[in-house]
């Protein structure tokens, strides 16, 4: 009971860690000049988070936007894609620098998946299995789905939320 914090703290730390170093060892911007952007993330959510946060910056109604494809009803594309709160953070960064916010929040969209799962695992089996929660943890955090699907940025809160929708 006494280590808690620091358990909690390592499943954080330890996905987003692994991941830190994925992102050395591939070259993805800062450590080169690699995105980790592509599929639908490239392609439909970053023009999605670049207009949302131009639309909030000008103080623009969220209702209809001229600038996604040939207009778009913009508060239903904002429901779909972009309603976690996680994604408002993105008003703290330069819109040339969107992708990179992208790469680097589902990086800790995969952490958090860590943490989520380390409070699910200590509480179903209890607290003296540190280190066996640590290791399922981070398992969960990297996860084939995970590997396969982080493109899909929407998706990742859902997987980050499980483990405590299941608790």
């Amino acid at each position: 009971k006494r280590y808690g914090g620091l358990i909690l703290g390592l499943s954080f730390a330890i996905p987003f860690l692994i991941m830190f170093v994925i992102f050395i060892l591939k070259e993805i911007y800062p450590f080169g000049d690699r995105s980790f952007l592509f599929s639908d993330m490239y392609h439909q959510y970053m023009p999605f988070f670049t207009e949302f946060m131009r639309k909030i910056r000008a103080g623009e109604g969220l209702a209809y936007t001229y600038n996604v494809g040939i207009g778009s009803n913009f508060l239903a594309l904002y429901v779909y894609y972009l309603a976690s709160p996680l994604h408002w953070l993105a008003l703290l960064v330069p819109e040339a620098h969107i992708m990179e916010f992208m790469s680097y929040l589902a990086m800790v969209k995969i952490a958090l998946c860590g943490l989520t799962s380390c409070i699910y695992l200590r509480k179903h089996f209890g607290e003296g299995k540190d280190v066996g929660v640590l290791f399922f943890s981070t398992f969960y955090a990297l996860s084939g789905f995970m590997a396969a699907y982080n493109w899909n940025i929407m998706w990742l809160d859902c997987v980050v939320l499980l483990p405590l929708i299941v608790l």
